[in-house]
């Protein structure tokens, strides 16, 4: 019955599959209950499933394949690029960013063309 009669208890319980330690002990009870019976489906879950896991596999790799390989006219395009990390520097060096206006963008229940029309009306107003 996997006890042992010098202990009492929890520790008296032998495990009977070691690999299965992890698992609550009625849990590991019902899932070796289980794994032991030698029934045509737990077969054909294991063989289906092997099937099953290689196809769903080979997707995966087909699809990087196809994926990994790029358009020549697009690596050209690329090539042709001349945006570097520098000229993008020098842009940001060029803007001003110390003056800038905080825009209030519309909320969900607003209508986005009034609250527009307001603000242009709030910015005709400051220059008059």
């Amino acid at each position: 019955t996997g006890v042992c009669p010098e202990r009492r208890g929890r520790e008296a319980r032998v495990p009977l599959c070691p690999q299965l330690q992890w698992l609550p002990l009625g849990v590991r009870g019902r899932v070796l209950k289980h794994a032991l019976k030698d029934t045509p489906n737990c077969k054909l879950y294991l063989v289906g499933g092997s099937f099953g896991l290689r196809e769903f596999a080979q997707i995966r790799y087909d699809v990087h394949k196809l994926h990994g390989k790029v358009d020549p006219a697009f690596k050209e395009k690329l090539k042709q690029n001349t945006v570097t990390l520098e000229s993008e520097y020098e842009k940001l060096e060029k803007s001003d960013l110390d003056n800038w206006e905080n825009i209030r963008g519309p909320r969900l229940w607003e209508d986005s063309r009034t609250v527009q029309q307001q603000q242009r009306e709030a910015v005709r107003l400051k220059t008059e």
